[in-house]
């Protein structure tokens, strides 16, 4: 059975490609020594559903190809001739390591901001269906410390 050639491309288009978001986010750039193909990439990618770069399931993807590719690293071993040494393993830890780098932040919450508008704002505001946040702007406000205040109840 003939293997397909292992291939690795990177267009410099993260926003667009997931796979050049994958490489981006693992450090895997430079195709003439990459670490890790294209058809491997895409495996991750198809396990996770994602068809575009700005789909959240691209850094669990890429965690999942930093930690092949540490495993990649942890089958060589260190070897030293002379005062040349090579360490492998530090490789293989320094992936397994971006690796859960990479997943904490694949499972960040994504901040979302519901109004776009002062208008927005105010409708979310006077909405009685959604539940009103108990912290707003001025709540550390104390009116007696306010000279202008005529209220004698502030006292």
């Amino acid at each position: 059975m003939a293997s397909a050639p292992s291939v690795a491309t990177y267009t410099n288009d993260p926003g667009a490609i997931a796979i050049d978001r994958v490489r981006l986010e693992v450090g895997d750039v430079d195709c003439d020594v990459a670490k890790i193909t294209d058809a491997e990439i895409q495996l991750y990618l198809e396990r996770y559903g994602v068809t575009d770069s700005s789909q959240a399931g691209v850094l669990h993807a890429a965690a999942d190809c930093a930690r092949a590719i540490a495993a990649k690293m942890a089958s060589k071993v260190d070897w030293s001739q002379g005062s040349v040494k090579k360490n492998e393993s530090q490789r293989a830890k320094a992936y397994q390591d971006l690796a859960a780098a990479i997943q904490r932040r694949a499972n960040l919450p994504i901040p979302v901001s519901m109004a776009q508008t002062k208008a927005d704002k105010q409708a979310l505001e006077e909405d009685s269906g959604l539940v009103q946040p108990h912290i707003t702007v001025g709540i550390h406000d104390n009116p007696r410390s306010n000279p202008a205040s005529s209220d004698p109840t502030d006292t």
